[in-house]
């Protein structure tokens, strides 16, 4: 029976089917087509495969690709993935710069004193000295040099203006007024006359303004982790984001009451200027 059904099935299938094609106006037999059910849908198949495989090489070979929704080539897709990279180290050194805004407006408010600025213990343990015992000659010739070193200018200066190889500039000639100490992060120099104010290192303004009501404050961005504060000053010339190079006239200080202050900071601690500036 299945076998009848199977024959009957291919028999109807493969049955011939004669197309003609009539001219109207004539009556006349144009042409004609001997075709079966198989043959008709081997053609369709075929016909379709024909046409898709013609429409996937016009996408993909010619610009038509690009109209595609979510196509995206390689070149648009590197370029994603670096603004991604570039936009996670913007990220990145936002933090960065906001916790050092953050830092630099506690020191120019005076938030940050010497008792609240923590030093890191040292890296490595100490060790045993094994060092012999120097003799009474060698004493005798260290006691001569160090009484001969301490009288002479030329040293003092260089030894005192010198901070990792690093040359600080006089910001300006006057008298140091009160001294560095606990709770006073820098010095306060007092006048003669209206004198200019020149920045110690080279370096870029990262700050200007006017935030005590008292006079101008300018901070300065050097290498080597080096920030310098001058404030009190009684009119700036030089903006914020602006180079300056070590001698560079940045502000103007005047006799009077208020005194410039001067802090110099170094990797987040506060330093003495008078160790490293000669007034």
């Amino acid at each position: 029976m299945q076998k009848e059904s199977k024959k009957t099935f291919w028999r109807n299938i493969n049955f011939k089917y004669k197309v003609y094609v009539i001219n109207s106006n004539k009556l006349e037999e144009v042409a004609k087509l001997s075709i079966s059910k198989l043959n008709a849908l081997s053609l369709v198949i075929f016909t379709s495969l024909l046409i898709f495989l013609i429409s996937s090489a016009i996408i993909i070979f010619t610009p038509l690709r690009y109209y595609l929704p979510g196509y995206v080539n390689s070149e648009i897709r590197s370029q994603i993935v670096a603004n991604k990279v570039y936009a996670d180290s913007i990220a990145n050194e936002l933090i960065k710069q906001s916790a050092y805004i953050d830092n630099l407006r506690e020191v120019m408010k005076g938030g940050l004193t010497i008792d609240s600025v923590k030093t890191s213990a040292p890296d490595v343990a100490g060790s045993k000295d094994t060092l012999m015992t120097p003799s009474p000659a060698e004493m005798a010739f260290r006691h001569n040099y160090e009484n001969n070193e301490k009288y002479s200018l030329t040293n003092n200066i260089i030894s005192q203006t010198r901070l990792n190889g690093v040359s600080f500039a006089r910001p300006l000639y006057g008298t140091v007024a009160k001294p560095f100490a606990t709770g006073h992060s820098g010095i306060d120099i007092a006048v003669d006359s209206p004198t200019n104010v020149c920045s110690v290192l080279d370096g870029t303004v990262v700050y200007t303004g006017h935030p005590t009501g008292e006079g101008y404050t300018i901070i300065i961005q050097h290498s080597n982790n080096v920030t310098s504060i001058y404030r009190d000053c009684e009119r700036l010339l030089k903006e914020s984001g602006m180079s300056v190079k070590s001698g560079d006239a940045i502000a103007i200080a005047t006799p009077g009451h208020r005194h410039l202050h001067l802090e110099i900071w170094h990797n987040g601690h506060p330093l003495d200027p008078t160790k490293y500036i000669a007034f």
